[in-house]
């Protein structure tokens, strides 16, 4: 596979639909299967605390990168800013699914039974 280099916000574009929809699709496609067992809101709970651990280690490794990179370790200005830009739109996503939740949550609180 050739190396191509991309602008930082190129390569966080690309991981953020690297980690978009990935295990929401792997709960889907068990339950079509017929072969997942427990409860749903589990599997649920468990997708998104798997996301934020994963967010958590993005970010992790930007602080660890920047860290390098002031230390005068063999880390280039582009590795960091490449790491800031992944652990930036990570958290942007994360966020912004949060906030698609609450209001999900709200709107089904206001549905009358």
């Amino acid at each position: 596979m050739k190396n191509v280099i991309l602008n930082p916000q190129s390569q966080a574009m690309l991981e953020q639909r690297r980690l978009e929809g990935t295990d929401l699709e792997n709960i889907v496609n068990r339950n079509e299967a017929g072969s997942f067992e427990g409860n749903p809101i589990d599997a649920f709970s468990e997708m998104l605390s798997g996301q934020v651990n994963q967010i958590n280690d993005v970010m992790q490794a930007s602080d660890t990168t920047t860290e390098n990179f002031l230390k005068g370790e063999d880390t280039s200005i582009h590795e960091v800013m490449i790491a800031m830009s992944k652990a930036d739109v990570s958290f942007r996503l994360m966020a912004q699914v949060g906030r698609k939740v609450l209001e999900a949550y709200q709107e089904i609180s206001r549905m009358q039974v």
